[in-house]
C-alpha cells in the first residue's frame, strides 16, 4: 500500500514539473491545495530547474518566505544540499545540508531580486570545492574552500563537521508531515547562468582577519584557521566574524569581533574568551542575530557572561529592533526585576525573580506544548492562571490559593514524569470529573480518567501513539474491570479481581513477553515464563 502512494504521489509531481501553468499554487494551514481566498501558504511557480533537481520556494501568504530548497525532480520528499525553513517574520528558523549525490555538482540560491546568493560544489555527496556567498548587487562576500565535506581554508556562513549531512531518512522530522505534493500543474524553467561579472569585497577572508593576542607564540600564530561571517543585510558591512582553529576532530574558536550597523567595533575576543572545551564565550558578551538567510535583520539578545554563567543585565529585541524584555542574572540564574515589553514601546509586565525561580508578579510560562499565564506572590501561585495553546486557543482556565489549584481547569506538571503533564478540573482544591495526562501536546494522551468523591470511580482509558491500548472500570479508587496498561506490564481486572498479568522486556518491546500470571478468585495459581525463549 505505501509503495502504491508513493508511486501515485511520484507520478503526479511529475505531472506538476513538466506542465506548462505559471501561477502560484496556494495551500491552507495543512499543506493541502486550496484557493487563495483559504490559503495560508503559496509556492512560487514555475520552478526553478537544476538539471535532475528542482528549486522549491514556499511562502506564507502575506508574501515571507517559509522555506527553500532542492528537491528531486522524481522526487520532493529527497532534499538535496542545503535546506532552510522560515519563521512567519522571515527569520531563519531550522538548517539542514543534505547529501548531494546526484550529477549536479554546483548548486545555486538565490536572493529575492534574482541575483545570487550562494554557489555551492560538491563531490561524491558533500560539499568539495568552492563556496561562495555574494551580496545582493554581486559582491563576493565570503569564499570558502572545502575538502571533502569538511572547511579547509576561507571564509564561510557556516563552519560545520564533514559528517554532519543530513539523510532524507530524517525529513518527515524536518518538515512535520508538510505535504507539498499537488495535482496542479506547473512549469519549470531552467536556473539563470551564474553572473561572472562581480566585484569582490577587499580583503577576501581566506585568512585569519581577527588579530591574535601578541603574546601568543609564533607556533600558534602560524596554526591552519577558517573564519564564520555574519552580514548585515543588504549591506557589505560585517555584524560578526568568528575563527576558528582547525584540528583533526574539531574548529576551536580563537577569536570573535562584532560590529553594528555602522560598521563600529562593539566587541573583539581573543581566544582566552572562549572556554577551554568548548565553544562557548566563557568571559564577554554573546550577541544573537535575526537572520535571513544568514545575513542579519537585526540583534535578537545580548547577554554577559563571567565564568561560563550569565551576570547582570540580558536585553532580548523584538524583530524590529524595539526592546522586547530586560531582565538580570546573578550567577547564572535570574534575580531581580524583569520588564517585558509591547512592540510600541510601552511596558506590559513587571515581575521579579528570585534564585532563578518567579517570586513576584505576572509570568508566562511554558509547560509542555501549553503557554500558561499565571500570576506569583512570595513565590507561590496565587490567582487566575490562563493556559492556552500553539494557535492561541484557551485551554484551561482556573485560580489558584496559596499555590494550589483551587477552582477551574489547570495545566500542571506531572509528579511522575517529567516529560508527562496533566490536564485536572479541580473543584474547591479537590479534582473532580475528567482528568488527563498527556505528552507535549494536549493531543498527545496517555491516560484519561475519572474522578468522583475524591476517589477514581469510573472508566480509565490507556492511549499509545493516539490509539486506545487499554479501558479500566474503577470503583471507588479499585480497579474492576478491564486492563491496567503500564509501562512494563499489563493486568486484567474482572468483577474487582485480578485475573492475568503480563510482563514485557521493555515499554519499546511490547511484542517480547517476559512472563505471564494467571489468577483464579484472586489467586496465583500458574506462572508462564517465556524469558528463555526471548533470549534465544
Amino acid at each position: 500500500m505505501i509503495k502504491k502512494i508513493f508511486l501515485i504521489i511520484s507520478c503526479l509531481f511529475l505531472q506538476m514539473l513538466f506542465s506548462q501553468k505559471s501561477d502560484p499554487i496556494y495551500y491552507d494551514k495543512d499543506w493541502e491545495v486550496t484557493t487563495k481566498a483559504n490559503a495560508s501558504f503559496y509556492r512560487l511557480m514555475p520552478l526553478k530547474q537544476l538539471g535532475e533537481l528542482v528549486l522549491l520556494q514556499d511562502f506564507y501568504i502575506n508574501g515571507t518566505q517559509q522555506f527553500e530548497g532542492y528537491v528531486l525532480k522524481t522526487n520532493e520528499n529527497e532534499y538535496v544540499g542545503d535546506v532552510v525553513w522560515y519563521n512567519v517574520n522571515g527569520n531563519d528558523e531550522n538548517f539542514k545540508q543534505y547529501r548531494n549525490d546526484t550529477k549536479n555538482l554546483t548548486l545555486l540560491y538565490y536572493h529575492s531580486n534574482g541575483k545570487i546568493r550562494k554557489k555551492v560544489q560538491y563531490k561524491n555527496g558533500v560539499k568539495d570545492g568552492e563556496a561562495i556567498i555574494y551580496a545582493t548587487d554581486g559582491t563576493v562576500l565570503m569564499k570558502g574552500i572545502y575538502a571533502k565535506g569538511k572547511p579547509e581554508s576561507g571564509s564561510f556562513e557556516r563552519v560545520r563537521h564533514n559528517d554532519d549531512y543530513d539523510y532524507n531518512s530524517n525529513v518527515e522530522e524536518a518538515s512535520e508531515d508538510k505535504a507539498l505534493v499537488t495535482t496542479e500543474e506547473v512549469m519549470v524553467s531552467p536556473l539563470p547562468p551564474i553572473d561572472i561579472h562581480t566585484t569582490t569585497v577587499e580583503p577576501q577572508t581566506v585568512e585569519m582577519t581577527v588579530p591574535m593576542d601578541e603574546g601568543l607564540s609564533k607556533n600558534k600564530k602560524n596554526r591552519k584557521t577558517v573564519s564564520e561571517k555574519i552580514f548585515w543585510e543588504n549591506s557589505k558591512q560585517l555584524a560578526q566574524e568568528t575563527v576558528y582553529e582547525i584540528d583533526s576532530s574539531d574548529f576551536k574558536p580563537i577569536a570573535r569581533k562584532n560590529y553594528d550597523k555602522s560598521g563600529k567595533l562593539i566587541q573583539s575576543l581573543n581566544e582566552t574568551h572562549f572556554q577551554q572545551y568548548g565553544n562557548d564565550i566563557e568571559n564577554g558578551t554573546e550577541y544573537q542575530y535575526y537572520l535571513q538567510n544568514n545575513f542579519a535583520s537585526n540583534i535578537k539578545s545580548i547577554s554577559n557572561l563571567i565564568k561560563g554563567e550569565e551576570s547582570g543585565k540580558e536585553i532580548m529585541y523584538f524583530p524590529n529592533g524595539e526592546i522586547a524584555l530586560e531582565t538580570n542574572y546573578k550567577n547564572g540564574l535570574k534575580e531581580g526585576e524583569e520588564i517585558v515589553f509591547n512592540e510600541n514601546k510601552t511596558v506590559k509586565s513587571k515581575r521579579v525573580y528570585k534564585e532563578g525561580e518567579p517570586f513576584n508578579g505576572n509570568f508566562d510560562e511554558r509547560v509542555g506544548g501549553v503557554f500558561v499565564n499565571q500570576n506569583y506572590l512570595n513565590g507561590v501561585k496565587e490567582g487566575e492562571a490562563i493556559a492556552v495553546d500553539e494557535e492561541n486557543q484557551i485551554v484551561a482556565k482556573g485560580v489558584y490559593k496559596n499555590g494550589k489549584p483551587f477552582n477551574g481547569i489547570f495545566i500542571e506538571d506531572n509528579e511522575n514524569r517529567s516529560d508527562n503533564y496533566d490536564l485536572i478540573n479541580v473543584e474547591n482544591f479537590k479534582k473532580t470529573g475528567l482528568q488527563k495526562v498527556f505528552g507535549y501536546r494536549l493531543e498527545n494522551l496517555i491516560r484519561t480518567y475519572t474522578i468522583k468523591d475524591d476517589k477514581l470511580n469510573g472508566m480509565t482509558t490507556f492511549y499509545e501513539d493516539g490509539k486506545v491500548v487499554g479501558t479500566l472500570e474503577y470503583k471507588n479508587d479499585e480497579p474492576y474491570d478491564g486492563t491496567l496498561v503500564e509501562s512494563e506490564k499489563t493486568s486484567v481486572f474482572k468483577n474487582g479481581k485480578i485475573t492475568e498479568e503480563t510482563y514485557f522486556e521493555d515499554s519499546y518491546n511490547k511484542d517480547n513477553i517476559q512472563k505471564q500470571k494467571l489468577y483464579e478468585n484472586g489467586i496465583l495459581v500458574k506462572v508462564k515464563d517465556f524469558s528463555f525463549i526471548a533470549q534465544g
